[in-house]
């Protein structure tokens, strides 16, 4: 507040006048009138001067009253300062924390997805799995069913076969040169020298042929039945003059039906299930020149080439005892669901492992993204500590401009009241003064008597000078918060 000083100066001056004095009758008369007069002057300096003291004593107290008010001035602008500082540190506190904030519940929507990721997984291994159960329970019950067809199997016996003779049907034809080189193997293109039964194929006619029929330009057609006595894989090897061709049960071994000495091109592997016979069919053919036919074999894991014996040929399949065909059948099928079933309990195996793998994957990417939220979370809980510590602050600076602002306002009050005294005091002794005035010019009005009395000059107390006070600015004071 800007202090105004208010100076109030009063100047007494004594006018004696010089010309047209009214004398009084007489002395003491005049003496009466001059002691009244001047009795009526002492008061009034004497109320003056009362006045005076009493006026410098509330300047003097007014002092005192402005270094209070102009202290509590500092403390209360420098509380507001404070405040205001408290409030801007909340405020920026307050933008760390809502980034804070956001940033958390931005982790927490991802953290939800995540949930929702690991949830839609579980149930996928869920599903999977019961799948997987139920696989596995197909899988047993097409087993059990193998099983018992297998059982039924096993237990059958059907005979197959009668009494075999042995050897192979020989059926020889002439004049194979008619049609071309090499023949066709046919029963039908060509003369029929005759039909025979041989133990095995094992001859070298050297330049002759077979018995009763020409000795060049001859085809033989074997016939009947092979047979081996365990399970076992064997190797067939043909020499021929000329050419050579043979299938068992259908499947071509050898096809060496071209001109060549005594010899073979080919070798044929066949797998024979004990006791069983397969058909065979064999053709050999002779242009001209020398003629042979050796057939020979080998076993898996051998390499001795033997001429194969008249032991495994028949003209009729060998009886043999075997498993229903049937039942074997009703097996192929049962075996046939139960691998269908393993390959779908596998198929359900490799799916739920997959739902596991993924989510092993989305549970891990689950707790990376908790771990982060965990994280941003505590950065929050630190900005929350932050921003409750800038609120303690500002409400106890707040609580101190509230404070301060009741000591200015108090102080005001009270330096108002002191000025409203000085500014009443002032006006009282401006009315004494001008009361002594009165006085001392009605002392000096009294008539002089005819012979004036000699007086001694009156000895006189000139006031000082008044320093006004100057009214402060009016203080509008913040409500306390």
């Amino acid at each position: 507040m800007r202090r105004l000083t208010l100076i109030i100066v009063t100047t007494l001056a004594f006018m004696l006048p010089v010309s047209g004095v009214a004398f009084a009758d007489s002395t003491s008369d005049y003496k009466s009138k001059i002691a009244i007069a001047q009795a009526k002057v002492t008061d009034a300096e004497t109320k003056l001067a009362t006045a005076q003291a009493t006026l410098n004593d509330l300047k003097a107290s007014s002092n005192g009253e402005a270094e209070l008010l102009a202290s509590a001035q500092s403390a209360a602008t420098l509380a507001k300062d404070e405040l205001t500082a408290a409030q801007l540190a909340y405020s920026s506190d307050q933008v760390l924390y809502n980034n804070a904030l956001s940033v958390v519940q931005s982790n927490e929507g991802i953290v939800d997805l995540a949930v929702d990721a690991v949830n839609t997984a579980a149930d996928a291994v869920d599903l999977a799995y019961a799948n997987y159960v139920d696989a596995q329970s197909v899988s047993d019950n097409a087993l059990n069913a193998v099983n018992v067809a297998q059982s039924a199997y096993n237990n059958s016996s059907i005979t197959i076969g009668g009494k075999a003779s042995p050897g192979l049907t020989m059926r020889v034809y002439n004049n194979i040169q008619s049609r071309g080189n090499p023949p066709s193997r046919s029963d039908s293109l060509y003369s029929l020298c005759k039909t025979t039964v041989v133990s095995e194929i094992n001859v070298n006619w050297g330049g002759s042929g077979v018995s009763g029929c020409n000795s060049d330009y001859f085809m033989i057609h074997y016939t009947g039945y092979i047979t081996y006595p365990t399970n076992k894989s064997v190797y067939f090897y043909a020499q021929a003059d000329d050419g050579f061709f043979m299938n068992i049960n259908g499947q071509t071994l050898i096809n060496d039906w071209s001109l060549k000495g005594c010899s073979g091109n080919t070798v044929g592997v066949f797998t024979f299930e004990a006791g069983k016979s397969y058909a065979i069919d064999a053709w050999m053919y002779e242009w001209n020149g020398g003629a042979c036919n050796i057939l020979n074999y080998q076993l898996q894991g051998s390499s001795q080439w033997t001429v194969a014996p008249a032991s495994f040929f028949t003209t009729s399949p060998v009886a043999v005892t075997t498993k229903d065909p049937a039942l074997k059948t009703v097996l192929d099928a049962k075996t046939a669901l139960y691998v269908a079933a393993v390959a779908s309990e596998e198929q359900m195996l490799s799916t739920y492992v997959t739902s596991t793998d993924a989510y092993d994957l989305v549970y891990a990417d689950w707790e990376s993204k908790v771990a982060i939220l965990d994280a941003k979370r505590i950065l929050l809980d630190q900005a929350e500590v932050t921003l409750a510590n800038a609120e303690d602050v500002w409400q106890t600076k707040s609580d101190a401009y509230t404070d301060s602002d009741a000591i200015l306002t108090t102080r005001k009050t009270k330096y108002a009241a002191i000025f409203t005294q000085i500014q009443n005091q002032t006006i009282y002794v401006d009315s004494l003064i001008t009361a002594l005035s009165v006085a001392k010019s009605e002392l000096a009005a009294i008539p002089k008597p005819t012979t004036p009395p000699k007086a001694a000059p009156k000895v006189v107390v000139k006031p000082v000078v008044v320093v006004k006070a100057i009214p402060r600015a009016v203080f509008v004071p913040r409500p306390k918060l």
